[in-house]
């Protein structure tokens, strides 16, 4: 079973220069960079509200979904923030100094204009989040995606405040569906003879 969660405000997406001196929100785009420059390279939030799932066990796959303003490479790590109900962006006004989860994933990918781009699987990422103390099913969770420190690359993802929130992130989880239980008689039937009542 699929679960898609999708930003679903202006405060749930950012980004920041890794070095602190900049933070940006509330524009049409979210910049991810590399660089060896720490006052050149970027980190990116994209917040997903209400997550429905109770058991990280249940959770086979993950996966985040951006659509790009523009060609671009992924040259990056997605991480989550290591807090099971983490603030927005119009709360708390910054991506770098959020502590992240120990569980991390590498995204390396030229990836194309004018179509939806899926990650690698984040499910460990996911799976750790979800394993902290205070974890419950539609609490909200924060993925930042760091700008790798080796080759200059840049990715222009589209924000929640371009479309209306049409093109913004998307998180997709594959959950194992519950298993219904079903109460029945218990007990010794004897198919072959017919009780009557008089």
């Amino acid at each position: 079973m699929n679960i898609t969660v999708q930003c679903s405000s202006g405060d749930d997406d950012a980004y920041e220069i890794a070095d602190g001196s900049a933070f940006a929100a509330g524009g049409s785009t979210i910049e991810i960079v590399s660089d060896s420059d720490a006052g050149t390279r970027t980190w990116g939030g994209f917040r997903f509200p209400s997550v429905a799932v109770s058991d990280p066990a249940k959770v086979r796959g993950a996966w985040l979904q951006i659509l790009l303003d523009g060609a671009g490479v992924a040259n990056l790590d997605i991480s989550a923030e290591a807090d099971v109900t983490p603030d927005d962006f119009g709360t708390t006004p910054n991506v770098v100094d959020r502590v992240l989860t120990v569980a991390s994933v590498a995204w390396v990918q030229s990836l194309v204009d004018g179509a939806w781009h899926t990650s690698p699987d984040i499910r460990a990422v996911i799976q750790e989040l979800m394993s902290e103390p205070g974890w419950a099913s539609g609490n909200p969770i924060m993925l930042i995606l760091v700008g790798r420190s080796d080759t200059g690359q840049s990715l222009s993802v589209f924000a929640y405040n371009f479309g209306a929130g049409e093109f913004a992130a998307k998180l997709i989880l594959d959950v194992e569906p519950a298993t219904a239980l079903i109460s029945g008689f218990c007990g010794r039937l004897n198919l072959k003879r017919p009780i009557f009542r008089r």
